[in-house]
């Protein structure tokens, strides 16, 4: 019983997906495979140094079970190896082998003050990650710790 409600909810949650990953444009629609596993991306640290930032599409194949071969469409070369980096540790939920494109999206900003803060990775996964970093700064603690006791 319990497990016919996993197989169930298993199934209506895959529906879901394709649903809301089909193009609505009367195309066929794609199944998108599904990321089980993958290492955290990174922003490179040269890159960020350097402040390239940039998007990367990558169309990456799979085997059905992981990435059998990625090519990168566009992108800043730095960026582009680190997200091909990334992409080869994905596993998937067991899928029929197919073709997609993932799009990293590497942003640096200005801090509004010195502060020592991680930046942010959002993952619409498998089509989308966003890599969010401050600028790379040194800060003087000790004229941060004059400012907040003059005022």
């Amino acid at each position: 019983m319990k497990r016919t409600l996993f197989l169930q909810l298993i199934f209506g949650f895959s529906a879901i997906f394709v649903f809301l990953t089909s193009t609505g444009n009367g195309q066929e629609m794609k199944e998108m495979p599904v990321v089980l596993s993958g290492g955290i991306p990174i922003y490179p640290l040269m890159a960020r140094t350097a402040r390239i930032e940039g998007t990367v599409v990558l169309k990456v194949m799979t085997d059905g079970t992981s990435v059998s071969q990625i090519d990168v469409k566009s992108g800043p070369p730095m960026l582009a190896a680190a997200a091909k980096e990334n992409v080869s540790t994905w596993k998937f939920l067991s899928h029929t082998p197919t073709w997609f494109e993932v799009t990293f999206q590497f942003h640096i900003s200005e801090p509004a003050s010195c502060g020592y803060e991680n930046g942010t990775t959002t993952l619409k996964l498998p089509t989308l990650v966003e890599i969010n970093v401050n600028v790379l700064q040194t800060c003087d603690p000790s004229s941060h710790v004059s400012k907040i006791i003059k005022k």
